[in-house]
C-alpha cells in the first residue's frame, strides 16, 4: 500500500470488483482507454486466483481523498530492468491532480522496490491531458508508435514516453 497525502494506492479487494467492472463503460474510463473486463465473474476469478497481483503484473486501485475508488494503475514488469505503467482515473476524479501525484509516486515505488532501469508509458496521440501528466511527472517523450492499437474502429497512433532511473536503489 502506498499513501500520499489523502490518496491511497493499494491492491484490488473483493469489494472493489463491482466498481471496477462498472468502469467498463467508455463514459467512465474516458475516450482513450481501451481496456475492458470480459465479465464480473471473470474479474472475480482473476482476483481469487491471484492473477491481479503477480510478479509480472499488478492491478492497483487508486482511492481518492474521499475514500472511494478513483482509478486503476497497471504495472507490467516486461523484462529484466523494464516496466510499463498505465493509469485510468474515473470520470468523477479527473482534473483533480490525482493523475500526476499517482504517476510520480508509482514510479518512485517501482524504482525503490524493483531492479528497474526504465519505465515506459504510452498514450493515444490525441490524449493531450495524459501526455501532460506524463511530462509533468518526469517522463520524456521518445516518439510515435504508428498504428499501435486498434481503438474506436481504427488503428491509432500512440506517443511513447519513458523515465530512466536516476540512481534509485533497485
Amino acid at each position: 500500500m502506498i499513501i500520499i497525502d489523502d490518496i491511497i494506492i493499494r491492491a484490488v479487494r473483493s469489494d472493489d470488483i463491482d466498481t471496477i467492472y462498472k468502469w467498463n463503460s467508455q463514459a467512465e474510463r474516458g475516450d482513450f482507454q481501451e481496456f475492458t473486463f470480459s465479465s464480473m465473474d471473470n474479474l472475480t476469478k482473476q482476483l481469487q486466483n491471484g492473477e491481479l497481483f503477480t510478479e509480472t503484473f499488478q492491478l492497483l486501485v487508486v482511492e481518492s481523498p474521499l475514500g472511494s475508488p478513483a482509478g486503476l494503475v497497471y504495472l507490467n514488469f516486461v523484462r529484466n530492468g523494464m516496466a510499463r505503467i498505465g493509469l485510468v482515473i474515473n470520470s468523477k476524479a479527473r482534473s483533480l491532480g490525482i493523475g500526476k501525484i499517482v504517476t510520480k509516486e508509482i514510479c518512485r515505488y517501482i524504482f525503490d522496490n524493483y531492479p528497474i532501469a526504465r519505465i515506459e508509458a504510452d498514450t493515444d496521440i490525441g490524449n493531450i491531458a495524459a501526455q501532460k501528466v506524463l511530462e509533468l511527472s518526469g517522463f520524456e517523450k521518445e516518439g510515435i508508435l504508428r498504428k499501435y492499437r486498434f481503438h474506436h474502429g481504427q488503428y491509432r497512433d500512440s506517443v511513447l514516453f519513458s523515465m530512466i532511473s536516476d540512481g534509485h536503489k533497485g
